[in-house]
C-alpha cells in the first residue's frame, strides 16, 4: 500500500446497519503498524495487519482495494448460504446422483491456500483466480459476458493472464414436460 493509493472502505458491524455505502478514500501515510486514510472531512486510522479501523469501540470500517473484492464477498456470503440451505433437511431428493458427484469433485479440489503463487495455471468453476497472485473474482464479470475475450487483467496485482471460459449448457423439454412415448 502506498501513499496517494485509492482505496474503499466498507461499512462493517454497527455502521453497516446504518448506511451500505462504500467510501472511495486516499491513502494519506502508511506506517509500519497503521495506515491513515483520507475520508472525506476525516482522517481515519487503521491497522495495516487485518485493515481494521482502530478504535477503542466496535471497528465501523474496513479497507478494501477493489469494488470488485466487496462484491466478491457479497456473492460468496451469498452462494455459501444458499449452498447450506440446499443441504438441510430434506434435501435427499433434489440433487441427482452425477450432481452430487460434480458437487463432490468442486469439493475435493485442493483449496487456494494450498496452492503456491505464482503457478502456470489455475482451474475454478464459476470464479477466475489469478495464477500471479491467487486473487478469485468474478470471471463472467471480468470477460464481460464475451466468451471472445482471452487477455483480462487481474484486479487486485492488475498483471495480463489468458482466459479459456467454458460454458455449460442445460436443455429443459418445453412441450409435455419431457414425457417419452
Amino acid at each position: 500500500m502506498q501513499v496517494g493509493q485509492k482505496v474503499y472502505l466498507e461499512p462493517i458491524g454497527d455502521q453497516s446497519r446504518i448506511s451500505s455505502e462504500i467510501l472511495e478514500c486516499e491513502v494519506l501515510k502508511v506506517g509500519r503498524k497503521f495506515i491513515y486514510i483520507n475520508a472525506g472531512r476525516r482522517e481515519m486510522k487503521f491497522h495495516t495487519d487485518t485493515l481494521r479501523q482502530v478504535t477503542r469501540y466496535s471497528p465501523d470500517w474496513q479497507i478494501r482495494f477493489s469494488l470488485q473484492e466487496i462484491e466478491d464477498e457479497k456473492e460468496f456470503n451469498n452462494l455459501h448460504s444458499q449452498l447450506e440451505s440446499a443441504f438441510r433437511y430434506g434435501s435427499r431428493d433434489k440433487f441427482t446422483l452425477d450432481q452430487l458427484r460434480q458437487i463432490k469433485r468442486i469439493i475435493d479440489e485442493p483449496p487456494k491456500s494450498e496452492i503456491k503463487f505464482p503457478t502456470e495455471e489455475t482451474v475454478s468453476v464459476d470464479t477466475c483466480i489469478c495464477p500471479y497472485c491467487g486473487h478469485e473474482f468474478n470471471g463472467q464479470r471480468a470477460i464481460n459476458n464475451n466468451l471472445d475475450v482471452r487477455i483480462i487483467d487481474c484486479s487486485k496485482c492488475r498483471k495480463e493472464m489468458e482466459v479459456y471460459p467454458s460454458v455449460e449448457y442445460m436443455c429443459v423439454a418445453i412441450d409435455g414436460g419431457g414425457e417419452v412415448e
